[in-house]
């Protein structure tokens, strides 16, 4: 008989909403929990926010709170990979809100079959309406299988990642896998810049060390953090450097790692290769471009490291179904309606 243990009783992190006040604005989060979903990735998520809160120069006020709200297909109890049960909202309560942020954390691949069309319509709705959509490993096969295409170069870029299925790799010695750091990382990335660092250090110490066998220390979490501040300090330098001819050796030093190393802990950091991430920037780059500016594609491509219109071309075609000719078209099409 499985058992059936109601998290929020005992575990207060869990609590299925939690409030706290960002600096300037107001932000709504939602997390989508799927049966069988990770109870670590969920931690981690949930976790990012409560510890912002523990910072007494966050204040925290009534009239301008930060909501982290989880929801599900239907509703009620959702029952994670180790039978944990954790109370939800139903995605149709919440699809007039428009969410800055939305996280689907995934179960067992072979449920995806069983959820019902209008489960998936709403879930695709409420995605639509989302700011920035995140997912862990196992969310993106109900992302797909509900017609969701992400709406930024960045997000495409890693959906298309998980289409190809090709991360199937040599054994990390890193303590927390793909999902798990993917998961932190889509949540820092709300957290403001001062702060980020500190809070990835709590967590490590406060919820994945604990989670570890005993063997595990907390300089090995902490460790941890070190690589992911080293990798996310890569990721931010060939961004802004993606528009010149750079190299992984190039990264890597960045990151104080050797190539071999750095490459490893990339692709479990950020879901994706040093390549197709300069390539993810240099295409939000391009599309801003197109978007923004009436320079002929040539130009552009010389602009964004892409070196030529028809590699551009090739890379809308197979992206997007279309050419940057189109794309600009459809763009400015719509600009004009609204």
């Amino acid at each position: 008989m499985q058992a059936q243990i109601d998290v929020t009783e005992y575990w207060k992190p869990m609590d299925p909403r939690v409030v706290v006040k960002p600096r300037e604005a107001t932000l709504n989060v939602a997390i989508v929990l799927c049966d069988g979903f990770s109870l670590l990735d969920l931690s981690l998520v949930a976790e990012v926010f409560r510890q912002l809160n523990q910072f007494p120069d966050v204040s925290c006020t009534t009239d301008n709170r930060v909501l982290v709200t989880m929801v599900s297909a239907r509703g009620g109890y959702v029952t994670n990979s180790v039978s944990v049960r954790i109370r939800t909202d139903a995605i149709d309560e919440h699809l007039d809100e428009n969410f800055d942020g939305v996280f689907v954390l995934g179960g067992a691949s072979e449920n995806v079959a069983s959820v019902d069309p209008m489960d998936l319509r709403a879930l695709r709705r409420l995605l639509m309406n989302a700011g920035s959509v995140k997912w862990n490993e196992q969310g993106w096969a109900v992302i797909e299988a509900s017609g969701y295409e992400p709406a930024s170069a960045a997000e495409r870029g890693r959906s298309e990642s998980y289409r190809r299925k090709t991360s199937s790799t040599e054994d990390c010695p890193s303590l927390v896998g793909q999902s798990v750091n993917s998961s932190l990382s889509a949540a820092l990335s709300f957290i403001p810049g001062s702060l980020y660092t500190e809070i990835a250090h709590r967590i490590m110490r406060n919820v994945v060390a604990p989670s570890l066998d005993s063997t595990c220390t907390d300089d090995d979490a902490l460790n941890e953090v070190s690589v992911m501040d080293r990798v996310h300090a890569a990721a931010q330098w060939i961004t802004k450097n993606c528009r010149r001819s750079i190299s992984v050796a190039q990264a890597a030093e960045v990151a104080r790692m050797s190539e071999r190393t750095f490459l490893r802990h990339f692709k479990v950091v950020t879901g994706r290769t040093p390549s197709e991430y300069l390539l993810d920037a240099r295409f939000e780059m391009t599309c801003r471009l197109l978007r923004e500016t009436t320079l002929p594609v040539d130009k552009i491509a010389r602009r964004c490291g892409m070196s030529s219109g028809e590699r551009i071309s090739r890379v809308f075609r197979k992206r997007l179904s279309q050419t940057p000719t189109e794309y600009r078209a459809a763009h400015r099409a719509t600009g004009r309606s609204t």
